[in-house]
C-alpha cells in the first residue's frame, strides 16, 4: 500500500518537479487542473486544460512512474498534439506522440516507464489468469516487468507527423496481409482472446472496437492492429458541457474561444518556462531538445514579434491565476507558482528607449501593432511612454481614445537608463499585467535585473538579433540586422 493516496502522489510528484526533476515541466505541470475520472479514463489523459486521471492507476504507479505520467501528458500539450492531429487517425497519431515524447523524457531522465504489470487493470489480469491460462502466460513471459509504453529507438529526431506516416503505412500493410475477419479475435492489446465492442465506439475515445476486457484502444486480429498508447486522446471540444459534470463522468467540453485563448497561454507558458528553467541552477539542459528547437523557430522568426506580442498580451486574461508572474510568497520560499490576477481589465504597459534608432516609421508600426492587439479586449488600459535616463510623460489610452495613439510623439534622445523606467512604475504604484519595453538593447547601466520579478516583461529589441535580454522575454523587430 502506498503511503500517498493517488492525489497526494500527483501533488508530491509536481512539486518535486518544481525542487529536483525538472524546473521547465513543474511550471507547466502546475497548470494543469488535477481530475479524478476513474470511473471513464483507464489510466490518464490531458485536454490542454485539465489532467484527469484513474485513482487505481495512480495508486499503482510508484512515484517516479506518476512522475513519469505527469510529464508525459504535459509534453503532448506542450507540442498541442491536440490541433496538429487535423484529419488523422486519433489513436494512431496519440501513439505517434508518444513515441516521440518517451524518448525526450527518457533522454531527461524524467521518472520511470509504468511497467506493463502497473498499466493493467488487475480485474482484467484475475479474468484473464481465470479464463485464458495461454494467454496469461504469453503475458507473463513477454510482457510482464517490461515498459508499458511506446519507445522506440528508430523513431529518434522524428516528428510525431513523420512518426505517424511510418506508423500508417505499418498499419496498412498488416490490413492488407490480414484482411478483414470480423470482430472477435485476440485483442491487439493484451493478448486476451476478450470479445471486442461494438463498431460503433460505445465508450466515445474514437476507437471503435475496444476490447471489452481491457478497455484498450488497439483493434482486435482481422481489424487494425499496431501500437497501443496507454493514455487516452481526447478531443477538447467533444467533451460534456454539462454544468454538473465537473470530469468524474467524462471529459469536460471546452469551448472554440477558450481552446484558441489557451493555445496562446501556452505558447507564452512555455517560453517563460524555458526561461525559468535556463536560470535555475543551470537548468538549460533539462529543457526537451525538441523544445529548444520550437522555441528557436518562434523566436528566430522575422515577424515573430508581432505574433509573440499578441500572445504575450492575450495570455494575460486569466479568471483566476496567471502562471508568468510569480506569487511573492512562492519566491520567498524558492519555487514557481502562480499569482492571483483580474479577469476584468488587461493592462499593458509601453516603454520606448528614445537614445538608438527609433525611427517615426518604426514608432508608427510598433504602435500600430499593440493597439490592433488591445481592441481584441472588451476592456484595457495602455499606458505609453518615452526614455532615456528618465521617463517622460505618461499617455494612456482605452478604448475610447486608442486612436488618439497616432498623434503620439518621442521625447528625450539622452542616453540610456532602463532602470528608470521600474522606478517610475514602483513610485507610481504601477503594476501593468505585461510591460514591453522597446529598445535597441544598449543600456548604459544594467537591464534592470533587479525587478526582474516585478512584472511580465517582453524586451522589443530593434538592434542586432544577438542581443538577448538577462531576463524576461526577448523578441526581435523585423528590421532588427545579424
Amino acid at each position: 500500500m502506498s503511503k500517498w493516496s493517488p492525489e497526494d502522489k500527483l501533488v508530491k510528484a509536481r512539486i518535486d518537479f518544481i525542487y529536483n526533476d525538472c524546473v521547465f515541466l513543474g511550471n507547466l505541470a502546475l497548470r494543469l487542473k488535477l481530475v479524478d475520472a476513474t470511473k471513464w479514463c483507464p489510466t490518464a489523459a490531458t485536454d490542454f486544460k485539465h489532467l484527469y486521471f484513474n485513482r487505481d492507476f495512480i495508486d499503482r504507479c510508484s512515484l517516479d512512474e506518476t512522475k513519469f505520467v505527469i510529464a508525459h501528458e504535459v509534453m503532448h500539450c506542450v507540442y498541442d498534439h491536440f490541433s496538429r492531429r487535423e484529419h488523422r487517425e486519433p489513436r494512431l497519431y496519440n501513439c505517434a506522440g508518444d513515441y516521440m515524447i518517451n524518448l525526450e523524457l527518457k533522454d531527461l531522465g524524467i521518472g520511470t516507464f509504468p511497467t506493463s504489470d502497473t498499466m493493467m487493470d488487475p480485474v482484467f489480469v484475475e479474468k484473464l489468469k481465470e479464463h485464458d491460462p495461454k494467454a496469461w502466460r504469453r503475458f507473463k513471459k513477454e510482457f510482464s516487468g517490461k515498459p508499458g509504453v511506446l519507445c522506440d529507438e528508430k523513431y529518434r529526431g522524428m516528428s510525431s507527423e513523420e512518426i505517424y506516416e511510418l506508423l500508417k503505412k505499418e498499419q496498412d500493410k498488416e490490413d492488407q496481409q490480414s484482411g478483414q475477419q470480423g470482430q472477435q479475435g485476440q485483442c491487439g492489446d493484451c493478448g486476451g482472446t476478450g470479445e471486442s465492442q461494438d463498431p460503433s465506439d460505445q465508450d466515445g475515445d474514437g476507437n471503435p472496437g475496444d476490447c471489452k476486457s481491457c478497455k484498450g484502444s488497439g483493434k482486435s486480429k482481422g481489424g487494425q492492429g499496431g501500437p497501443v498508447s496507454h493514455d487516452m486522446h481526447i478531443d477538447p471540444e467533444a467533451g460534456s458541457g454539462d454544468e454538473e459534470n465537473d470530469g468524474s463522468k467524462g471529459p469536460i467540453k471546452i469551448d472554440q474561444d477558450e481552446l484558441d485563448r489557451m493555445d496562446s497561454e501556452m505558447r507564452k507558458a512555455i517560453m517563460d518556462a524555458a526561461a525559468v528553467a535556463a536560470e535555475a541552477r543551470g537548468g538549460a539542459g533539462n529543457i526537451p531538445g525538441g523544445v529548444k528547437k520550437m522555441i528557436e523557430e518562434w523566436t528566430d522568426s522575422t515577424v515573430d514579434w508581432r505574433e509573440y506580442l499578441n500572445n504575450a498580451i492575450q495570455s494575460t486574461l486569466r479568471s483566476d491565476y496567471t502562471w508568468q508572474k510569480q506569487s511573492r510568497k512562492s519566491q520567498s520560499a524558492n519555487y514557481y507558482l502562480p499569482a492571483m490576477d483580474n479577469d476584468m481589465m488587461v493592462s499593458v504597459d509601453l516603454a520606448i528607449d528614445t537614445s538608438g534608432s527609433m525611427g517615426a516609421n518604426m514608432l508608427k508600426d510598433i504602435l500600430g501593432e499593440v493597439k490592433g492587439i488591445m481592441e481584441q479586449f472588451a476592456d484595457f488600459k495602455l499606458r505609453v511612454w518615452c526614455f532615456d535616463t528618465q521617463t517622460y510623460k505618461i499617455h494612456e489610452y482605452g478604448p475610447d481614445n486608442v486612436d488618439d495613439i497616432y498623434d503620439f510623439e518621442l521625447q528625450g534622445f539622452g542616453g540610456t537608463m532602463f532602470e528608470c523606467n521600474w522606478e517610475m512604475m514602483i513610485e507610481n504604484e504601477i503594476v501593468p499585467d505585461q510591460f514591453i519595453l522597446c529598445t535597441d538593447g544598449y543600456p548604459c547601466g544594467s537591464w534592470g535585473d533587479e525587478w526582474e520579478d516585478y512584472c511580465d516583461t517582453v524586451f522589443l529589441v530593434h538592434g542586432r538579433k544577438s542581443i538577448v535580454a538577462p531576463f524576461g522575454i526577448t523578441v526581435h523587430h523585423e528590421n532588427a540586422t545579424d
